[in-house]
């Protein structure tokens, strides 16, 4: 039966054998999903120490979906800055050819990176659902999991190319912010109350 979970550190020694593969189905362009398991799992853990939230859409055998709230907008930057260089030699030795590709979009978004000085509270840093369960209303149940969770306000990002993704977050009662850069990268920001 699939639901979906928070994951606390309980779920670690359970799902270590398949979260690499799993999660990297989900989201094949994601840099978090992009990690080592070592890495990965201690980003998990980096992100509860400093108050965020995972859920996860899972049955005992597969995860099927992932959502990751950072706490501060800050929070995922320090801990790719941190680890920079091991994340860019495990990208750089993948099998996958989309790590390649982050590799590259990383280098060049580090040359042309100015450090945006707003806080993003309460920031989602991936929503993702695999192919075979979208269009079953799984985003929108991650969303207001989140909702009930936190009384603050909510924040994302996206791609402002990213369509498919704003009408996700319009359809889920977010507020178009503003638009910022990011490096090369154009993003808008929503934010749910």
């Amino acid at each position: 039966m699939i639901k979906i979970q928070t994951f606390s550190e309980e779920h670690f020694p359970k799902i270590q054998k398949f979260l690499i593969t799993e999660l990297k189905q989900i989201k094949t362009d994601s840099l978090i999903f992009s990690l080592s398991k070592k890495l990965m799992l201690n980003y998990f853990y980096f992100i509860l120490k400093m108050g965020g939230l995972v859920l996860l859409i899972t049955d005992k055998k597969k995860i099927y979906g992932c959502l990751i709230l950072e706490k501060s907008s800050k929070n995922t930057l320090k801990f790719l800055k941190k680890n920079s260089l091991e994340i860019v030699r495990y990208l750089i030795l993948s099998k996958y050819l989309s790590d390649k590709v982050l590799v590259a979009k990383i280098f060049f978004n580090w040359i042309f990176f100015k450090e945006n000085k707003k806080n993003y509270k309460n920031n989602i840093i991936v929503i993702a659902v695999k192919k075979q369960l979208r269009g079953k209303k799984f985003g929108s149940k991650l969303i207001q999991i989140l909702k009930r969770k936190l009384k603050d306000k909510i924040h994302v990002m996206t791609d402002s190319n990213n369509i498919h993704a704003q009408r996700f977050y319009l359809k889920n009662s977010f507020i178009k912010k503003e638009k910022i850069k990011y490096g090369l990268r154009k993003l808008v920001i929503f934010y749910l109350k």
